[in-house]
Parts: C-alpha cells; structure tokens; sequence
C-alpha cells in the first residue's frame, strides 16, 4: 500500500509500472495502442480540416440550398453530401 504524505510504498509501485510498460512493451501492446491512438488524432484532424473547408465554400448558400433540397425529397443527404464535397474540393 502507497502513503503519499510519508512516501510508504513508493518504490514498490513505481517497480510495477515499470514492470507493466515491459510487459505491454515485450508484448507488442503498447505498440498496437500507439497506432491505434494516432489513427484516431489523424483522422481527427483530417476531419477538422474538412469541417473548415466546407465552412470556406463560401456563405452557407450551397449547404442551405442543399438542406432545403433534402428537406423536400428532392435529393437525398448521400448525394447532397456529395454536392458539398464536389464544391469544397473545387
């Protein structure tokens, strides 16, 4: 058991973390957590970027012109979507 206020136990428990990392480090584990990690930052910011591109297209026109065409049965919001990527990757 660790005592913070008197330091008991300290040096135990920093020898299981370290034995832990090894264990997840020797197993590949820690590895396999890292790509998943930055899997998800990239695609994180690959969305964030395109979330700012479609807020470049311009005034909002095109997405309430959209929004209105799906609101009516006009076009679906697959293809509305793909409208909107077809002007942001203009």
């Amino acid at each position: 058991m660790t005592q913070a206020a008197d330091g008991k136990g300290i040096a135990e428990l920093w020898a299981e973390i370290e034995r832990h990392r090894e264990h997840i480090t020797a197993s590949g584990e820690l590895r396999r957590r890292r790509i998943a990690r930055n899997r998800h930052e990239i695609v994180e910011i690959a969305l964030a970027r395109i979330r700012h591109a479609i807020d470049e297209v311009g005034d909002r026109d095109l997405l309430d012109a959209l929004a209105v065409q799906v609101t009516e049965h006009a076009l679906d919001p697959y293809a509305a979507a793909d409208k909107l990527l077809a002007e942001v990757e203009r």
